[in-house]
């Protein structure tokens, strides 16, 4: 009777020590992936032809709407930064011309720009830098 009592009682201690892990386990997920999770904004770091970007967006609340998009350059010998949205149904030739992103002013390096979305849906935005190096594009899907 002993060692059946002593059977029953170490099953039950693994099972509930079984729960707590399992519950610590989905805790310690949530803490260390909380940044990610509702996240409206979207970070990219590339290449656009010779040039090194990060460009952060972030998106409109409601559609149609206007996202703004932050790109940042590390070289000072740019001319020109464009944005342009690209939609999955329309392709490259159903888009909208590019809208050039502006200087912030006392940030080398620094441009601001706003987009259009004017319909839900998968797009895309494409970047495209002019400077001395030449010119350089990357799509940020």
């Amino acid at each position: 009777m002993d060692a059946k009592y002593h059977a029953v009682i170490l099953n039950v201690l693994l099972n509930n020590m079984k729960k707590i892990l399992f519950n610590f386990a989905i805790i310690l997920f949530a803490i260390l992936f909380q940044g990610h999770i509702g996240s409206p904004g979207i970070t990219l770091e590339g290449e656009a032809g010779p040039y090194s970007l990060t460009v952060v967006v972030n998106s409109p609340d409601v559609i149609p709407g206007t996202a703004t998009v932050d790109v940042y350059v590390t070289d000072n010998t740019i001319q020109e930064v464009k944005l342009k949205p690209v939609y999955w149904f329309a392709g490259a030739e159903g888009t909208p011309r590019a809208d050039k992103a502006l200087p912030v002013p006392g940030e080398t390096g620094h441009y601001k720009g706003e987009i259009w979305l004017m319909s839900p849906g998968s797009a895309s935005l494409e970047i495209e830098v002019n400077g001395d190096k030449g010119d350089g594009k990357i799509l940020l899907p």
